[in-house]
């Protein structure tokens, strides 16, 4: 079966079609064809199919797709080309030795092999491919084919089968470069060799169907054992898409015997006759003219431009550039200046360039205009979707109203689209869109920010803390602002979050005492709580006094302000032991230990946490038992 698919439409995410046709059973392994060069086939031509056909032809076919009319597309052949006479290598079955070893290796000569090459040459079109054979002196040999007039009368223009030796050569991929040098790498082994890579190829001044002596691209140092027979499944012989001379050849060899310890080998080499590629030259451009905001389509002539061609006009880059053939290249110019008489230069991967004499007017753009804004108001504290429309709008243009800037703004030609920012309430805000080039539009329309509800506050949570900061709390109200503060006391919180309805922070240190409770928005609008928040000391631990007794203790203190009471004791001054909490509030002290031992030196201190929860410790104390 042969398939052709819609890439056009997969490139472009849209619903794509597959056209096929059914071929006899009679064939297997269709090779299609494989494009190198900037030359593409003359239009309206076919792709082409080959396969071998019998002992001494190929098989070729023709296959015109019409993805817009499937009625059209048609699939012609075989059409049967002659070739000399061959027998595959291994009767297309597995033969090929190894050293070190009795597993051989698949020859895999029952169909063409990878890749089948087509180049356009201008004055002719040719075709490259090759098929492992066995050579009548013995070993296995590449057969290669030049096909040409394919799309006419298909004929083999040259061949040969490449076998100097008694050596197994096979799984060859063969391709042209622009020149027209013809290159085979492959794989070799024999016997008393391990599997190698090589390659061998020829010139067009070579004599026709002859090839130059081989070169090792590596040597194998170990052969595939354990039963396994497959090998190179496949070599690729390509062609570098920038210089077009410098072929790439990848295929399968081994470091040492073994089983699935395959590596890989990528070599590159290159005729000397194929020459780096010409500088490029550029001849015209059109149009001759677009507005500095950038954006204007333009396509550049000339000659030699390579696959990866860059352009830029006045020194600014081309974007999105798409280089046709060698001789066009197109592009979106950016921004600029306005100016006239900018150099047009193209600049090939291999660094060669090129300056046109035709140069770029970068025309003066627009000034925006603005027409209308939607809605008109707005509250003052901001966050409204609003859509400014007009004319002439610039990519990375900024629009305000009333001075203050919409954030996560999207720009087209002919609109904006962004939120507001907070503002005092006023009427009669302006509305402004400025492009980068710095030209600037003003609605005679106005945006209205409206005032927002003031705040209310109704509770803070807790209602105390200590003096020394750090506790959390939550403020509790509504119409709070994003970007709303608070102050305890006149000390904002820190950490804040905040809701419509909550702020949470983190109180700052502050006297100890009763303490206001105060919202304030962006807008500048307040409000004070009617409840409020206490600033509560750390208690001040006194008079640490101890009564000891054989195997009890009674530890006794005083604190400034009523607290709860705790002992911490121990044999030393990591306290092993701590007193159940006493949790009434008291400034009077007693805590008895018990469980203690005779004549022991036992180290303390006592612990007081007032009504905030705010601790006190004090420092060691010891005392010794009776």
């Amino acid at each position: 079966t042969t398939w052709a698919f819609d890439r056009a439409r997969m490139l472009a995410g849209a619903p794509a079609t597959a056209q096929l046709f059914h071929l006899s059973l009679l064939y297997g392994g269709l090779l299609p064809a494989s494009l190198d060069g900037k030359a593409l086939p003359p239009a309206g031509a076919p792709n082409y199919f080959v396969a071998l056909n019998d002992s001494s032809s190929l098989a070729l076919w023709k296959f015109h797709v019409d993805f817009a009319n499937s009625a059209n597309s048609t699939l012609t052949g075989p059409i049967t080309i002659p070739v000399a006479g061959y027998s595959e290598l291994c009767n297309g079955s597995t033969c090929v030795p190894q050293a070190g070893t009795t597993q051989q290796l698949d020859s895999l000569a029952d169909r063409v092999m990878y890749r089948l090459a087509y180049r356009n040459f201008g004055d002719h079109e040719s075709l490259v491919v090759n098929h492992s054979v066995a050579p009548t002196a013995g070993g296995g040999g590449v057969r290669w084919y030049e096909i040409r007039s394919a799309g006419g009368t298909p004929t083999v223009y040259q061949q040969s089968t490449y076998a100097p030796d008694t050596r197994y050569r096979w799984m060859g991929s063969a391709a042209m470069d622009r020149v027209g040098d013809l290159a085979v790498g492959y794989s070799l082994s024999s016997a008393t060799m391990n599997p190698a890579i090589a390659y061998t190829g020829r010139t067009p001044t070579d004599p026709l169907g002859t090839l130059e002596a081989e070169t090792t691209l590596i040597s194998g140092t170990g052969s595939q054992i354990g039963g396994l027979k497959r090998w190179g499944d496949y070599s690729s012989m390509a062609i570098d898409p920038v210089d077009d001379c410098t072929f790439w050849y990848t295929t399968e060899y081994l470091t040492a015997s073994g089983t699935f310890n395959w590596h890989t080998r990528v070599g590159t080499f290159k005729f000397a006759n194929c020459s780096n590629l010409p500088p490029p030259t550029v001849t015209g451009m059109a149009p001759a003219n677009g507005t500095s905001a950038g954006g204007t389509p333009v396509i550049i002539t000339g000659t030699a431009f390579q696959s990866g061609a860059t352009a830029t006009i006045g020194g600014v880059a081309l974007t999105g550039v798409l280089v046709t053939g060698d001789t066009t290249l197109t592009g979106t110019t950016g921004a600029h200046a306005p100016s006239t008489g900018n150099a047009i230069v193209v600049i090939n991967p291999d660094s060669q360039s090129a300056t046109c004499t035709c140069t770029y007017t970068y025309d003066p753009a627009p000034a925006p205009t603005v027409t209308s804004i939607s809605p008109a108001n707005g509250p003052s504290a901001g966050g409204t979707a609003v859509t400014i429309t007009g004319t002439d709008f610039q990519p990375g243009a900024n629009a305000t109203l009333g001075g203050v800037a919409l954030s996560g703004a999207t720009v087209t030609s002919t609109a904006i689209s962004g939120t507001t920012g907070p503002h005092a309430p006023n009427a009669t805000n302006s509305v402004v869109v400025t492009n980068p080039d710095t030209q600037s539009g003003t609605c005679a329309c106005t945006y209205s920010y409206d005032a927002s509800p003031a705040p209310t506050v109704s509770s803070v949570t807790p209602t105390s803390g200590a003096t020394t900061g750090g506790t959390t709390v939550t403020i509790s109200g509504a119409s709070f602002q994003a970007g709303a503060t608070a102050t305890v006391g006149g000390v904002a919180l820190t950490g804040m979050t905040v809701t419509s309805t909550t702020i949470s922070g983190t109180t700052g240190a502050h006297a100890a005492g009763v303490a206001s409770v105060v919202v304030t928005n962006p807008d500048t609008q307040s409000a004070s709580c009617t409840c409020t928040y206490s600033y509560v000391a750390v208690p001040v631990i006194s008079n640490v006094h101890t009564t000891p007794n054989p195997t009890t203790a009674t530890v006794t203190w005083t604190t400034d302000v009523p607290a709860d009471s705790q002992v911490q004791y121990g044999t030393t001054t990591t306290y092993s032991s701590t007193s159940a909490l006493n949790s009434t509030l008291v400034t009077s002290h007693s805590v008895k230990l018990g469980g203690l031992t005779r004549l022991t030196t036992y180290h303390y201190r006592v612990l007081s946490r007032n009504a905030a929860g705010t601790l006190a410790v004090s420092g060691d104390y010891t005392f010794i038992t009776k």
